[in-house]
């Protein structure tokens, strides 16, 4: 996607009536023909869906009242059962931190129980079309083959309801493992005139578990950071 530049409109011949009005109107109706497409995308998609929802404030304002009115039942019912509730976000907790387990031993097996047979992973690595278990191991896969001393920890868990956890992971690991490729990216030659990188990787990641199972990971990371480290980019500076 980029900036596509407009033909110069024609010059009106001299002595012509009325030839700049002809001109400015036909330049306008060019540039008119000439805008892009609407992109089809997250934000455009749910920016149209959320404007025509409603079709005046008033409707709006009267949907807002029956939602916090409909949420505040809801957190009653939940508050009479609140173990319930408890219990669930506890064993969720459990589950993930047998991901993290995995994840810094290798253990894979450990997947065979904690993964959905459904699994879907949305995140920095292409795994293509890989869905299930098999799309867990490659993208656990692709960040430990590459970093043999990788390790990955977690901090600010947060509990979702019952079925949701997300936490702000680090990973830290020098990519000096022969012949591997992290993001497009190969690790330097052994004995070469540059050390391995020292990376140092953050994100958010929620986990998504259905029947006690992770079925879905939606993950952020800085990938201009971590490309940036591994000399494969240039951090861009943020002015404040």
């Amino acid at each position: 996607m980029g900036w596509r530049q407009q033909p110069p409109a024609a010059k009106p011949a001299d002595g012509a009536e009325g030839g700049s009005e002809a001109a400015a109107g036909a330049s306008k109706r060019g540039e008119a023909a000439a805008e892009p497409a609407p992109i089809d995308d997250l934000a455009a998609r749910t920016a149209a869906a959320a404007r025509a929802a409603y079709a005046t404030e008033e409707q709006a304002a009267e949907a807002a009242a029956a939602a916090v009115a409909a949420a505040a039942a809801a957190a009653a019912r939940l508050a009479a059962d609140a173990d319930a509730l408890a219990a669930a976000q506890a064993a969720n907790r459990a589950v993930v931190e047998l991901y993290f387990h995995t994840y810094n031993s290798g253990h894979y097996k450990v997947l065979e129980h904690i993964v959905h047979p459904r699994y879907k992973y949305d995140g920095l690595l292409d795994l293509g079309a890989r869905r299930g278990r098999e799309a867990m191991r490659s993208m656990m896969g692709g960040w430990r083959d590459c970093l043999p001393d990788l390790a990955i920890g977690h901090e600010l868990f947060v509990a979702v309801g019952a079925d949701k956890v997300t936490f702000r992971w680090v990973i830290r690991g020098s990519h000096s493992t022969q012949g591997s490729v992290l993001l497009g990216v190969p690790a330097p030659p052994p004995g070469g005139p540059a050390p391995p990188p020292r990376l140092l990787v953050r994100g958010v990641t929620t986990l998504t578990l259905r029947e006690g199972r992770i079925c879905r990971k939606v993950s952020h990371a800085n990938a201009a950071s971590t490309l940036a480290q591994l000399g494969a980019a240039e951090h861009p500076v943020i002015p404040l």
